[in-house]
């Protein structure tokens, strides 16, 4: 630990700028936890990864592990789980009985300080893709929707 004292009406300015200057490391906690996809599909098997999280934190060179917690908008953790930092579904999905889930996350830095976010999940349905003329994309077909008998 850096042993400064600072006193007077500079005090925070000056800890300020020894902060941004990296004089003092260590010890913010995260201050975002963001994941890059928050959708997946209806009735994929369990233990399908939803996204990849991702925390923001001051401290360069933290590493942060996640996990689903109690809180807020906790409804559907037990539909989830999360893997280092990996969310992925603990159960099948059908969007015909929800097609959106909350879920709470917390990320925790090594130093112990820790972010809480809500987060929600769509459940999508796949593509239909209609067996018949005009459709792009069948086997044998080249015409697409441009042609109709």
């Amino acid at each position: 630990m850096l042993g400064i004292s600072l006193t007077g009406r500079w005090s925070r300015v000056a800890l300020l700028l020894l902060l941004l200057t990296g004089a003092v490391q260590g010890g913010a906690p995260p201050t975002n936890l963001t994941i890059n996809s928050n959708s997946v599909r209806e009735n994929e098997v369990a233990g399908t990864i939803v996204g990849i999280l991702k925390a923001t934190d001051p401290d360069a060179g933290d590493t942060h592990t996640f996990s689903l917690v109690a809180g807020a908008g906790d409804d559907d953790n037990a539909l989830f789980a999360s893997s280092a930092d990996t969310l992925c579904t603990a159960a099948v999905l059908d969007y015909a009985t929800k097609s959106r889930f909350s879920v709470q996350l917390r990320a925790e830095d090594s130093d112990g300080g820790s972010f809480e976010r809500l987060l929600s999940v769509r459940v999508t349905r796949p593509s239909v893709v209609v067996v018949g003329q005009g459709n792009p994309g069948l086997p044998g077909r080249s015409e697409g929707c441009s042609s109709v008998n």
